[in-house]
This record gives structure tokens, sequence and C-alpha cells, in this order.
């Protein structure tokens, strides 16, 4: 009887002993169903960061080839700007040297200007002492002929004179001649006579 109820001791207690380790086990067993969970919900969380981080990196990789794209073209219109510039910066140094060019130009034209200027006072001068002077020799030239017309409207007059008193004479010659010649007045002899 006594080993009865020692053997009903001992069932007793390892029947706790059981029931305590059984338990146990399913604490550590709703635990370990908890940290399952945690742990799924984790992986479903990270799986989804992935897919987000996955179409961040998909943006950022389409971004950085369009920065790329934008850098190749943004250096391509930096060279073209350096094109434009250089040549620009030989435009301005052709338009420098022409500007001192025309420069030069002008003092050359402006010298020739004042000299011609010079030349066409001094022409002037000379025209204006010419011109007096033709004034003076017209006047004097006009003078002369008018001189000289008068001389030889005298001269005209006194060659006419003695032309016709050499006339007269030639015809009293032959008046004479006639008269002598013929000896005979009549009427044309006095009419020669008249002449006289």
């Amino acid at each position: 009887m006594e080993s009865v109820s020692k053997a009903k001791a001992n069932l007793e207690k390892m029947c706790r002993t059981l029931e305590d380790q059984l338990s146990e086990i399913k604490t550590k067993d709703e635990e370990h169903q908890r940290m399952i969970n945690d742990l799924n919900a984790q992986r479903a969380r990270l799986q989804t960061e992935a897919g987000e981080y996955s179409r961040q990196v998909e943006e950022k990789d389409a971004l950085i080839s369009q920065l790329s794209r934008g850098k190749q073209a943004f250096t391509q219109q930096i060279e073209e700007l350096k094109r434009h510039l250089e040549e620009e910066i030989k435009a301005k140094n052709a338009l420098a040297h022409a500007l001192q060019s025309a420069r030069h130009d002008c003092d050359l034209l402006r010298e020739q200007y004042e000299e011609e200027q010079e030349a066409k006072g001094e022409l002037q001068r000379a025209l204006s002492k010419a011109n007096s002077e033709v004034a003076q020799w017209r006047t004097k030239y006009e003078t002369d002929a008018i001189q000289r017309t008068e001389e030889l409207e005298e001269a005209k007059y006194v060659g006419s004179g003695i032309l016709n008193g050499w006339r007269r004479l030639r015809l009293s010659r032959e008046i004479g001649v006639s008269k002598f010649g013929l000896g005979q007045w009549g009427d044309q002899g006095k009419n020669r006579r008249s002449l006289l």
C-alpha cells in the first residue's frame, strides 16, 4: 500500500512535471508562432521595401541616364558656345584691326582733305588774282580796241579821202587826156568835171 501511494505520488509528480513541460512547450510554441508571424510580416515589409527600393533604383537609373544625356547635351552646347566665343573673339579682333585701319585711313584722308582745302584756297586766291588781272587786261584791251577802232576809222576816213582824191586825180587826168586828145568840150566833159 505504501508502495502504491509512493508510485502514485511519483506519477502525479511526473504528470505535473509533464504538464509544466507541456505548458512551457505551448508557451514556447506560441512564442515561436509569434516570431514566425513577425518574421513573415517583416519579410513582407522587406519585400515591399525591396520593391520600393527597386523602383527607386530604376527611377534613379532613369534619372542618371537622363542626366547623362543632359550632361552630354550641355557639353555639346558648351563646346558650341566655345566655338562661337572663339569666332566672336576673332571677329572682335578683326573689327578692332579694321577700326584701327579705318582710323588711320581717316587721319590720312583728313590730312589729304586739309591739304586739298589749303590747295583749293591757294587756287581760289590765284583764280581771284587771275580774274582781277583778266579784268584789268580786258579793260585795257577794250580801251586799246576802242582807241584802235577810232584810229582805224580815222585811217579809213583818211584812206577814203586819199582814195577819192586819187580817183579824182586819175579822172582828171583821163579828162585832160581826152581834152587834149579830142579837142572837144561836150556834155560828157562837163559831167566829168562836175564829179570833181
